[in-house]
């Protein structure tokens, strides 16, 4: 997948692990309670992007940025993060790349949760 440091920007173990007090269990839990609420929240961002719809945009990109937080994952919080400032001032021009940023982003997350998930069987 990349360097240490480029993982870290995808997801932060270590970090992640900490917030659980190391609970690795409830580190996977969280991550499945996630990837169950994930595509609902994917799906209205691509709705309010393909709408122009500002409000829907800043609303469920701070959702996703608070969601993927949990996990330590700077590069997805980042990208959630622009979506949602472009959403907050009204800034329609930018949202269909910072969306496919965005999805790139999770996407990485998820190769990253697989393979801590199968390192930690």
């Amino acid at each position: 997948m990349g360097t240490t440091t480029e993982l870290h920007l995808v997801f932060d173990r270590e970090a992640a692990l900490e917030r659980v007090e190391g609970d690795f269990e409830l580190l996977i839990e969280l991550w499945g309670i996630f990837q169950e609420d994930e595509p609902k929240t994917l799906a209205e961002l691509r709705s309010g992007v393909a709408a122009g719809d500002e409000w829907r945009v800043h609303r469920a990109a701070h959702a996703l940025k608070g969601s993927v937080a949990n996990f330590v994952a700077p590069e997805a919080v980042d990208a959630a993060q622009v979506l949602e400032n472009l959403g907050r001032r009204g800034i329609i021009e930018g949202m269909r790349p910072a969306l496919s940023a965005l999805e790139d982003a999770l996407d990485r997350l998820h190769e990253a949760m697989s393979a801590f998930e199968r390192e930690q069987a």
